[in-house]
């Protein structure tokens, strides 16, 4: 059985070009259980994301044009949801 909790919101934070975290207290308390996701960016040719868990409260987002250029914007006018499994 899965129960959902009401949405907790994540403080964003952009950290550099093209890089940003989220943090929620406590989401994220194992490394294993917080995979390394990579993908593309709905709607944009050529771009790409990366997901990894820094810590226990944070995740840190990156996102890449087609050469590996970490860049800003891609994410506008997109939702991004993070949900996270017991």
């Amino acid at each position: 059985m899965v129960q959902e909790t009401d949405p907790i919101v994540a403080v964003f934070t952009r950290t550099g070009v093209g890089t940003y975290r989220a943090t929620i207290t406590g989401a994220f308390p194992t490394a294993g259980k917080v995979p390394n996701i990579d993908g593309t960016i709905n709607g944009l040719t050529g771009t790409r994301y990366n997901i990894a868990r820094i810590d226990a409260n944070t995740i840190e987002i990156k996102s890449v044009i087609a050469d590996g250029t970490l860049t800003d914007g891609l994410f506008t006018g997109k939702t991004l949801e993070v949900k996270v499994w017991d």
